[in-house]
């Protein structure tokens, strides 16, 4: 064992003996599809960034300034086929390339420094956009008109709302020492019991709802179906271009309409319909190719009047609770108000960035509603031409829209899947989102007698009836 003991330092010559073999280290290569990986990230990565530097960066929307910044940067001004819009964005790129973050040029000419800083002006001020009446004469008359109409039957409501909620609050108070005759003798106290009496037999009724009768309208899709004020006929419209008039209680046919050549995409039957007067104003429809026609009941081959000025199809009509006046919404991105009575139009109203899908006139006459594509729906007051509510929160396109009778309910369906309520009184916001069904809210409706309840309909195949107060 002693013999196998070194002391001091090994020779070099023997140093190699005693050392343990080191492995070679080896160089691991990247496959050509990982690499290839890697690359496309690190664009994406750069990618990224210069998006997001050329969102930061600001460049002139005067065209001019934007020619001189491209000269001040030893570029071209203008290359072939290219506009202002392409200018600004190459600009923009160069910018972002040369890494400068100002837009302006260094030195701005005397006559564009005016104007920059209108347009600095206009960045913080909000726009004022007014459309021009075609007759503006006959549309100050008509709004005249409707607030001569609409203020006695707005304060007519709002008298009778009054009356109830003070007979409310009397019998909060004294709900224990009310008796019979009091009811009896207090107009406030007899009506709000006749409403609760009602009230509890209809939703009792409501819970038994059930199809009474089925018939085939059309040989294609109808667009929709709409009862007459005393739900004496029932209209219907299709694609094939035929509006049809049935009677309610026995689903036969009363007269058919060869009303559009294409689509018929709405009608609504007059306030004032009856068949008593086949020969007055009884209906209104609206066609794809953009035109409204007026119908009487016993004219089913020539309509009473055409009304043309929307340049793309009429999505949906409403008459004026008058019935003086109709609204129509339309893709055009425009409502129009129509004077039926020399069946021109008295208002060409824009506000929507996207194509108007419903309208609806309120219970007073005093509002108008519309909803659309933009997920927006807008209340224009039809007294000043003012829009005075601005109902945002659906999240895909609003197909229907209805005026609660107590005046400040606003429904809303929407693509979404939910109705949502919208308190006007309170900056119109909403109050309640309803998840009502699991495909698209294609319609909803207040009852007209009270708005106790509303019923929703959808493309789930289902039809349903909400409390209007605890939905």
């Amino acid at each position: 064992m002693a013999d196998r003991l070194f002391f001091g330092e090994i020779n070099p010559e023997d140093r190699t003996k005693f050392q343990r073999p080191t492995a070679q280290a080896e160089s691991i290569g990247f496959s050509e599809l990982l690499q290839a990986t890697q690359k496309k990230y690190e664009k994406a990565d750069l990618d990224l960034e210069r998006n997001r530097k050329l969102r930061a960066i600001v460049v002139p929307t005067n065209d001019e300034l934007v020619k001189l910044k491209l000269r001040e940067l030893n570029h071209p001004i203008c290359l072939f086929g290219e506009g202002p819009a392409e200018r600004r964005t190459r600009l923009k790129g160069l910018m972002v390339e040369l890494g400068i973050e100002q837009g302006l040029p260094n030195v701005i000419p005397e006559r564009l420094r005016g104007e920059t800083e209108r347009e600095e002006e206009r960045e913080v001020q909000d726009e004022i956009f007014f459309t021009e009446s075609p007759d503006p004469e006959k549309l100050i008359r008509a709004r005249l008109w409707i607030a001569n109409y609409s203020l006695p039957r707005s304060r007519a409501r709002i008298i009778e709302q009054k009356e109830r909620q003070t007979a409310l609050q009397q019998k909060a108070k004294l709900f224990h020492q009310i008796t019979q005759s009091d009811v009896d003798t207090d107009p406030a106290l007899k009506l709000l019991s006749k409403e609760m009496t009602d009230r509890r037999k209809l939703f009792g009724d409501l819970g038994q709802f059930t199809v009474c009768s089925s018939q085939v309208a059309d040989r294609r899709p109808l667009s929709n179906a709409c009862l007459s004020a005393d739900s004496s006929l029932v209209l219907t419209a299709g694609w094939s271009g035929k509006c049809n008039v049935w009677n309610s209680s026995s689903c036969s046919s009363v007269s058919s309409f060869e009303a559009h050549s294409d689509r018929v995409t709405h009608a609504v039957f007059h306030p004032d319909v009856s068949l008593s007067n086949p020969s007055s104003l009884s209906f209104a429809s609206a066609g794809s190719e953009g035109l409204i026609k007026l119908w009487a009941l016993d004219k089913t081959t020539e309509p009473l009047g055409k009304m043309k000025g929307h340049l793309e199809k009429v999505s949906q009509i409403d008459f004026h609770p008058s019935g003086k006046f109709l609204g129509s919404a339309s893709h055009d991105l425009t409502w129009r108000l129509w004077d039926l009575d020399t069946q021109s139009e008295l208002l060409l109203q824009e506000g929507h960035c996207r194509p108007i899908t419903c309208i609806r006139f309120h219970p007073d006459g005093s509002l108008a509603a519309t909803g659309g594509v933009d997920c927006c729906s807008f209340v224009w007051d039809l007294r000043t031409g003012r829009s005075i509510g601005l109902l945002k929160g659906h999240v895909k396109q609003v197909l229907s829209i209805d005026f609660s009778p107590n005046g400040y309910h606003v429904a809303t369906a929407s693509d979404d899947h939910t109705v949502r309520i919208w308190d006007l009184r309170k900056q119109s916001t909403c109050i309640y989102t309803i998840p009502a069904h699991n495909a698209l809210v294609s319609s909803v409706r207040y009852e007209k007698n009270g708005g106790r309840f509303l019923v929703s309909s959808s493309f789930d195949k289902t039809i349903k009836v909400w409390d209007a107060k605890s939905f």
